[in-house]
């Protein structure tokens, strides 16, 4: 256990309703528990409902979902890539791991990817000068018919 763990250990026993000493499981469980707000990081029920939010963009609009930070990204892209075929109860016990792997990169410093844009495209059939010309000359033939004027 570690420096700030047991900080953290110390912490959650002092914060205790309880009037005894914890056990010494539940000590280290308490000093190996993470604070995720702290590291910037949701807990494991806001991550689910932001993952519940993601799914509605994550076939084909990714790019439009608003991602809160770069660790959000990375989240919900591996929660995603491990459960999209899994049942709920499996992506609920997914994500406890998931959020410790990822306050571990944290607290390592880890360089989290970049949110990925996507680069609007231009149809390739769509030419804006040809069409500028072809409505020119479509204008040009109804004034000549006499149909605009």
């Amino acid at each position: 256990i570690t420096r700030p763990q047991l900080e953290n250990g110390l912490c959650e026993a002092e914060k205790s309703l309880d009037k005894f000493l914890p056990s010494v499981g539940l000590f280290v469980y308490w000093c190996k528990a993470y604070d995720y707000h702290a590291l910037g990081l949701p807990n494991e029920a806001e991550l689910y409902q932001r993952y519940k939010t993601f799914l509605g963009y994550a076939r084909f609009n990714r790019d439009e979902f608003q991602y809160r930070s770069k660790v959000e990204f990375w989240l919900l892209k591996n929660l995603y890539e491990k459960c999209k075929k899994k049942s709920e109860e499996d992506t609920l016990k997914a994500i406890p791991k998931l959020l410790t792997e990822a306050a571990e990169k944290v607290r390592s410093n880890f360089p989290f990817e970049d949110i990925p844009k996507m680069i609007p495209v231009k149809p390739s059939f769509y030419d804006k000068a040809k069409a500028d010309k072809a409505r020119d000359s479509l204008m040009a033939m109804m004034k000549g018919k006499g149909a605009l004027q």
